[in-house]
């Protein structure tokens, strides 16, 4: 049974995604400025967006009315069955001497009765005037429901369409630093700002030390709109990349001396790097033409005195193996010369295995030179090998290539950009001289490096150039990223108290008054008559009286007193802090393309934040172009 992918199979359908994620990206439209990636803002939560129209609210009619009416058609009820019931004690007992009861109870039922009809209508009258403004309010709630939904399907609507991914773009600086980072990180960060370089006419050269093919994506959509890509591997494909081609030999020996210079973890002497150059020299002028990894490790095996020039394979001719052997006297004298010349020995040993002569058994054919910045288009030369020696030299043969071809290059300023992923490979001072190149050249230079090692920590937020922090495993790098951000005040929480307390007092008194008073009342009286209309004597009468009074009271009194007293009390301190803006932590945990951007602004230093991710390009809530920002702005931070 055989099978094969059908034209709908997961093959095309990924192909036909890279090709419209690639067209999108190259799109004058998305690509009018250079693109680092994307910012993001929020749009407003749906939640939020609610109508202005309050709603309706339900409340209860006057509940002390239907109560009033509840009792008292309940105390109706009870007379009029109280009263039913003395009516019919009275006819059945035959008592008709109680006549008075009897013609209340006769007279009485029927106006109880009324009297329970109608506070039963009365109660019943006001449930249904309760029960119709329910209705009602049922009603106006279920229309504003409605509106409201209606209005909160065409605010989800309105919010559909608004765009929150927008391009980033960074400062434009000469040369940009990127530290830290994944490789799942540099490929989307290379594929979304090289795209949109290469959109503008601008030429990519791509050099890759990571051995992760980080610019695997930026070719595929490169080669999906038609556009010129060279891939070289070293070093596999040593023998067609023309290293060494386009060089004299002169150049060759300073070549690899400073690339020698490079792979020592310090920096050579002027006597040792004279030292290579001149064994170099010596194989390199003993040449007639073509100068290949073969040829000159074959030219140092005869100049240590090892070489075998009767094999057929050898690659020299006798006229050059002679030139060599007659200059055995003036180099490769002195112990240290000597030492040299085995290191060097071995190290272009390693390489010529790699390289394999052409078909035609011509060694010295020649070749096109090794492709750095081209005309149009991208080249990526990329070098395998693990962590050894040959691989670390080789990648500093390449640097040096690059550095020799910006010094020397006639392009049109402005045009070339340049990618070096592993830069931390090398030394500060390696890379200030490969930046005074470029900067003569004038050719962008971005620097990808894997981990914020202290000999490059001077490269952060340096004037001239632009630094892009991506994720950063270690702790220590972290750090010393999150202090060249910077710290600001900031006023944190330090303290919460509370207190809680309970008084209580207990009083007891007793009184006891006693009291006495003693009155005593005199009282005298005269009294005459005379009457005028007898000739009688006057009469006269005198009284007196006298009282006496005590009294005597006596009072006793006790009284208890008890008070409680509860307080709490709840306080809160803030302290004024110097904190960092970007802790260490969140540079720690950053998604893959997520990146920071601190680079020199109008106003200062800007510190910015953005996604590389190229597939953002086909959200629909991307914005194709970049919104009209204020001078000085670069975006959200």
């Amino acid at each position: 049974m055989s099978s094969s992918i059908t034209a709908d199979g997961p093959g095309d359908r990924q192909q036909q995604n890279q090709a419209a994620l690639a067209h999108v990206l190259f799109d004058p439209a998305t690509s009018s400025t250079e693109r680092w990636g994307w910012f993001h803002m929020e749009r407003p939560d749906p939640r939020t967006a609610v109508s202005e129209e309050l709603e309706p609210q339900w409340q209860e009619p006057n509940r002390a009315e239907i109560d009033h009416l509840s009792a008292r058609e309940a105390r109706i009820t009870l007379g009029t069955t109280a009263a039913g019931a003395t009516a019919f004690t009275v006819g059945v007992g035959g008592a008709f001497v109680h006549l008075a009861a009897l013609g209340i109870a006769v007279v009485g039922i029927p106006l109880a009765v009324g009297i329970h009809r109608l506070a039963a209508w009365q109660l019943e009258r006001a449930f249904r005037v309760r029960d119709e403004a329910y209705r009602d309010y049922q009603t106006h709630h279920q229309a504003w429901k409605a509106r409201r939904s209606a209005f909160s399907q065409e605010q989800q609507r309105v919010l559909d369409s608004m765009k929150e991914w927008f391009p980033f773009t960074a400062s434009r600086s000469q040369r940009v630093d990127v530290f830290g980072g994944t490789p799942e990180g540099w490929s989307s960060l290379l594929a979304t700002l090289g795209t949109s370089l290469l959109a503008q006419g601008q030429a990519l050269t791509v050099l890759d030390f990571t051995e992760t093919h980080i610019a695997l994506p930026l070719a595929r959509f490169t080669r999906t709109v038609g556009l010129p890509v060279h891939a070289i591997g070293l070093p596999r494909t040593l023998a067609d990349s023309g290293l060494l081609q386009g060089l004299q030999g002169a150049e060759i020996a300073t070549l690899v001396a400073e690339a020698l210079s490079v792979l020592n973890p310090t920096p050579l002497s002027h006597t040792e790097i004279t030292t290579y150059s001149d064994l170099l020299i010596a194989v390199t002028e003993s040449l007639e033409r073509g100068y290949t990894f073969r040829r000159l490790a074959a030219g140092l095996q005869v100049l240590s005195s090892i070489a075998r020039p009767a094999d057929e394979d050898f690659p020299l001719s006798r006229e050059e193996t002679r030139a060599i052997l007659s200059r055995l006297g003036t180099v490769g004298a002195s112990p240290a010369a000597n030492d040299a010349l085995r290191h060097l020995r071995r190290l272009i040993a390693d390489l010529a295995v790699h390289e394999t002569p052409p078909p035609d058994n011509d060694a010295t054919a020649a070749r096109e030179p090794l492709r750095l910045c081209p005309a149009q288009g991208l080249v990526v030369t990329y070098t395998t090998g693990g962590d050894s020696t040959s691989k670390a030299f080789l990648d500093a043969l390449v640097l040096r290539r690059l550095q020799h071809h910006l010094s020397s290059q006639q392009r049109t300023p402005g045009q070339d950009v340049v990618f070096l992923a592993g830069a931390d490979r090398f030394s500060a001072p390696v890379l200030d001289s490969l930046t005074r190149a470029a900067r003569r050249a004038e050719v962008r230079l971005i620097l990808l490096f894997e981990q914020l090692h202290e000999q490059h920590q001077h490269l952060l937020g340096n004037r001239d150039s632009a630094t892009v922090l991506m994720r950063l495993g270690n702790a220590k790098e972290a750090t010393m990223a999150a202090d060249n951000i910077g710290r600001e005040h900031r006023f944190t929480l330090t303290q919460v108290s509370t207190s809680t307390g309970t008084t209580y007092t207990h009083g007891t008194s007793i009184n006891h008054g006693a009291q006495k008073s003693t009155s005593t009342t005199d009282s005298t009286g005269d009294s005459s008559n005379r009457q005028a209309w007898r000739w009688t004597d006057d009469s006269h009468s005198r009284n007196s009286s006298q009282t006496e009074g005590a009294s005597e009271s006596t009072s006793w009194g006790s009284s208890v007193s008890e008070s409680t007293a509860e307080a709490e009390t709840t306080g809160t301190t803030e302290t004024r802090t110097y904190e960092h803006t970007v802790e260490p932590s969140t540079l720690q945990n950053l998604p893959p393309t997520a990146f920071i951007v601190i680079a020199p602004g109008p106003g200062g230093r800007l510190v910015q934040a953005g996604d590389c991710d190229p597939g953002i390009a086909l959200r629909p809530t991307t914005h194709i172009a970049r919104p009209a920002v204020r001078r000085g702005e670069h975006g959200p931070a």
